[in-house]
């Protein structure tokens, strides 16, 4: 198992392989993007790219599977069986996902995130530590902060929706649509950026 990212989150990635995988502890390595390019990797290798920022995580999956690797999925979390998985998805430690939930490809769950039911997680989108959501969808390439909370809308609303590329901040409280690009923080969230 090749874990490609070489900061925190790549140590912290390779770290759980280690502590949960046994044999597998010995085989998973941390590819540095600059130093240990996909080529260099041995032929038909499995991966997951540990990488906070979504549209990089897409580049580098990229990269590494025109190299001819697999990309795999990591999974350190709880999941039901109704969650729909894509590869490239990784849920660390902490992690809970409940029921009904899609998720993309390449998305990344982090340690101690709350994914509640019906929700959407699209392509490349990265939820943080500690984020709870619930009944919303999640563009492609947006961000959820540390400790962010979307709150479902009301029985009978539309889902809630953060657009594509938005940014929520930590700690925000969204309690409305957030259109794609922007960034909202602070309890009720409000528009910044």
């Amino acid at each position: 198992m090749i874990v490609y990212g070489s900061g925190g989150l790549g140590r912290e990635v390779v770290s759980m392989f280690s502590n949960e995988a046994g044999e597998m502890s010995r085989k998973a390595k941390l590819a540095d993007d600059f130093l240990w390019h996909p080529d260099c990797w041995p032929d038909k290798s499995d991966f997951v790219v540990a990488v906070g920022d979504g549209k990089l995580r897409e580049t580098m999956a990229a990269r590494a599977l025109r190299s001819g690797h697999h990309m795999c999925f990591g999974n350190f979390g709880m999941y039901a069986p109704s969650v729909d998985l894509m590869p490239g998805v990784l849920i660390l430690k902490g992690a809970t996902l409940t029921v009904d939930i899609q998720i993309g490809i390449g998305v990344l769950i982090n340690i101690c995130a709350m994914v509640g039911h019906d929700c959407i997680l699209e392509d490349w989108c990265s939820i943080q530590p500690n984020a709870n959501l619930s009944g919303c969808k999640i563009g492609k390439y947006a961000y959820v902060g540390m400790g962010a909370n979307v709150v479902a809308a009301k029985k009978g609303e539309p889902m809630r929706c953060i657009g594509e590329g938005a940014v929520i901040g930590a700690g925000a409280v969204v309690t409305h649509d957030v259109p794609a690009g922007e960034t909202w923080v602070g309890n009720p969230a409000r528009r910044i950026g």
